[in-house]
Parts: C-alpha cells; sequence; structure tokens
C-alpha cells in the first residue's frame, strides 16, 4: 500500500511555476506491444519471480492475455497465455492456488465464465475455468475476503448489474451475489477501507453513477455504502492515504464530467470531494504515485477523449499541482498503472491504449538541481559568441530552451541537430525535447 507524506490540497496552475516544477523530470517512451488490438487492462506483476516488474496485459478484440517479460535494459518479449477468451476485459495475476508462483485471471464480457491459468513454476500456464452466473464481465480481483488462508476472487458485470465473490474451498469456486441492482458495474477494488481488519470491495457503476463499498461484517455477509453518487461513469478508483492520517483515501474520474477527483476520509467512511482537474476529456483511469520521489503525492490520468495522459505534482509549500502532459497521441487510454519498471527509483508509467491497439511504457526519469549533479548531459559548444548542441542521439521535432527563471530563450519546432542557436550567457540552461509521440524529455547542461 502506497503511503505518503502529507498532500497539499490545490487547484490552480500557472504557467511559470508548473515550467520550473516539471523540467527536472521526463517521460521516455517504449512501445510494449503495437498489435494489443483494443487493449484493455493492464497489470505491473513479477511473473517469473526473476525480481524484474512484468507487464501483465488483456487484448479485447484479440481475445488475447498476455504478459510481457521484462529482459532488462528496457526491452520486453510477449508472452500469449491464452487468445481465446470472447472478448477480455480484465485480468489479474495473482498466486491463487498458494504454491508460490503466480498465476492468472481472466474475465469475458460475452462469456459466463470466470478463467485462471494455473503457472507449473516455469512460466507454463494451464487453463481452468467455471462457471458464473454472470452477464458482462467487466473487471476481476482476487483476495482472502474470508480470512481463511486462501485466495477468493471477486468479479463486476455490468449487463446483470452484478458484484459477485467465489469462495474459495480447496480451488472449487462457489458463486456468492453481494449486489445484483448495482447498474453497470464496472471496476472493483478489495481494500480493507475501513480498517476492521476485514477485506471490504470498492467498486464503481457507470449506470447508477455512483462509488460504493460493500463492506464486510467479517461473517462473509455484505452491506453497501454509498461513498459517491451522481458521480457520472467512475471508470477507475486508485486507494492511497494521501494526507498522512492513517486512514485511505481514492481517487477516480468521472468520464461524463471531465473530472478527476480525490475523495479524502475525513471521518470513518465519509468522504469529501476534492476537485484536481475538471477540464478532462473522458477520462478513463487515474493513479496514485510519487512520480519524483520527493515523498508527495502526485497523480496521473488518462484523458481519454483526446488521448493525453497527465501528471499532477505537488508542489512543496503551494497550493497549486503542476500539470505536465506525458503524452497526447494514446488513443482512448482505457488503463494506466504505475511501477518501477527499470530500476531507477521512479515510477514509470504505462498505458493500455484500446484505440489504438498498442501498450506502452514511459520510463520516468527525474534530474536534481544541485551543485553535486552539475556535469551536462550533451555537450554545448562555442563557436564564435554562439552556442551550438547536437541531440544526435535523439529523434525529436521540437526543442525549447529556458533559463532558471522559467523564461523561454530559444526555440525550434522544426529541429533537426547541429542547429546553431544564440545565447550569449553562461549558466545552466534546460532543454526540452519534444519527441513525435507527444511525449518530452528535459536535459540540463552548463554553457561555458
Amino acid at each position: 500500500m502506497l503511503k505518503l507524506k502529507p498532500l497539499i490540497l490545490i487547484i490552480a496552475v500557472s504557467f511559470f511555476s508548473a515550467l520550473l516544477r516539471s523540467q527536472n523530470i521526463s517521460f521516455s517512451p517504449i512501445f510494449i506491444d503495437n498489435a494489443a488490438n483494443f487493449a484493455k487492462k493492464i497489470q505491473p506483476v513479477d511473473i517469473n519471480s526473476d525480481g524484474n516488474l512484468d507487464i501483465l496485459g488483456a487484448s479485447f478484440s484479440s481475445d488475447k492475455i498476455s504478459w510481457y517479460e521484462n529482459m532488462g535494459n528496457n526491452q520486453y518479449q510477449e508472452h500469449i497465455i491464452s487468445d481465446s477468451i470472447n472478448m477480455v476485459y480484465s485480468t489479474f495475476g495473482i498466486d491463487l492456488d498458494n504454491d508460490n508462483d503466480i498465476d492468472v485471471l481472466g474475465i469475458s464480457g460475452n462469456e459466463q465464465k470466470v478463467y485462471w491459468y494455473e503457472n507449473n513454476g516455469s512460466n507454463i500456464f494451464t487453463e481452468h475455468s467455471f462457471y458464473a452466473n454472470i452477464s458482462g464481465g467487466r473487471d476481476i480481483s482476487a483476495e482472502d475476503l474470508d480470512n481463511d488462508g486462501d485466495i477468493d476472487i471477486v468479479t463486476a458485470s455490468a449487463i446483470d448489474d452484478k458484484i459477485t465473490w467465489y469462495e474459495n474451498n480447496n480451488m472449487s469456486f462457489q458463486q456468492n451475489d453481494i449486489n445484483t441492482s448495482f447498474l453497470g458495474a464496472y471496476c472493483v477494488k478489495i481494500i480493507d477501507l475501513d480498517q476492521d481488519g476485514h477485506k471490504d470491495i470498492l467498486a464503481g457503476a457507470l449506470a447508477s453513477n455512483k462509488i460504493s463499498l460493500f463492506k464486510n461484517s467479517g461473517s462473509n455477509l455484505f452491506s453497501e455504502v454509498v461513498l459517491a453518487s451522481n458521480y457520472s461513469y467512475p471508470y477507475s478508483i486508485d486507494i492511497a492515504d494521501v494526507d498522512g492520517d492513517s486512514d485511505l483515501d481514492f481517487l477516480t474520474v468521472s468520464s461524463g464530467d471531465g473530472k478527476l477527483s480525490l475523495f479524502e476520509q475525513i471521518s470513518s467512511l465519509n468522504f469529501a470531494e476534492i476537485i484536481i482537474d475538471s477540464t478532462l476529456s473522458a477520462p478513463k483511469s487515474a493513479l496514485i504515485t510519487d512520480l519524483n520521489g520527493d515523498g508527495l503525492v502526485d497523480y496521473c490520468a488518462a484523458s481519454s477523449g483526446d488521448d493525453r495522459l497527465y501528471a499532477y505534482l505537488t508542489t512543496t509549500g503551494s497550493m497549486a499541482y503542476n500539470k505536465i502532459t506525458i503524452c497526447i497521441s494514446c488513443d482512448n487510454s482505457n488503463s494506466i498503472v504505475a511501477s518501477d519498471f527499470d530500476s531507477n527509483g521512479y515510477p514509470d508509467i504505462v498505458s493500455a491504449n484500446y484505440s489504438g491497439n498498442d501498450i506502452r511504457l514511459f520510463l520516468t526519469d527525474v534530474v536534481t538541481f544541485n551543485q553535486d549533479n552539475i556535469a551536462a548531459n550533451t555537450a554545448l559548444k562555442k563557436l564564435n559568441n554562439l552556442y551550438w548542441i547536437s541531440f544526435h542521439d535523439y529523434s525529436i521535432t521540437s526543442l525549447e530552451v529556458f533559463n532558471l527563471k522559467g523564461q523561454l530563450v530559444w526555440q525550434d519546432n522544426n529541429y533537426t541537430s547541429n542547429k546553431i542557436f544564440e545565447l550569449n550567457t553562461s549558466g545552466l540552461y534546460i532543454y526540452k525535447l519534444n519527441f513525435p509521440d507527444g511525449s518530452t524529455r528535459t536535459l540540463k547542461s552548463f554553457n561555458y
């Protein structure tokens, strides 16, 4: 569970504060799979237990669940677990059979089945399935709900409006419908939200426009507590103690209203909405993380209607988030997750782009500006009182140069390597490289 320093609740953003805050963070794109047809759901998980985080993904129109093995050096290899789950919506990795390896769950949008794939310990998967009296499966997760030492399964199904849990009895699963009128049930999270020692289920319903907690009494009985009503199309939920007060808050999106909202728990299961951004276009996913390692809570959102990914960095001592664009071509992103895939100490972002048919990784890099970190990322050369620079290792569309006041001092929207530009003052400058897919990378160098 992510637990970070207290959050400063903020809304306003100014251009220069955003520039100064974002100048030391960059996101470099890597295509994990460019043939993931209608990519839906992704999860970071170490499938092969080699210490490197892999990516588990579901591709809706390919009927496919794959895991993408992290080979190191930012290289990934696809392994198809199944390509026969009709309209697969969601997948989830967990050690379901308690044999110390990661098994994989899957749910179909068009079959009355729950699938699970048994890992033999060598990453060879055997398919198992059982009948589920549900219609329109949308999400699947798993935890020990009844505290009996084995892993149970939870699903959300949108056509029959159900939240369902399946009790594990020696790997035989008994269906228990928790709610059959949760209209357009779409997403589920298993979490002890009220911290009473019993796992609850937090869920979002698209047709009834609400987020509810199904509170576990401890006797396998669940009662609904509505936490957010009139909240239009809450496609995703992420959970963390964002304000350091030892209770859990949650982040969600309103796709109908273009909102990214934090729901802060101000007393037991009483939540106050804090709108972080109300200008998104049909957002589908959001997450909580600490992108730049400063101990403060940051957020990310997938603005699916305009194909953009955004990061919201919390600024120390201010009352504003700095909104940074991660991607402008993540076509209808349905799911984003964050984990440190390259082991550099900073969470990276993975996006499943439904209409783009791809899964893309954005590697996060942070440059700390201090006197011990002055060496140039790339050399500036002086010639006839002009400075020139070559970014020969990058394929970029434009280059912007800023001074430390956040002032734009040079710009070229049709940049090619080895171009000369006029800078007649020595010192530290910030170079913002803009890539064809809309991502950016920020470098620094001294003029000398």
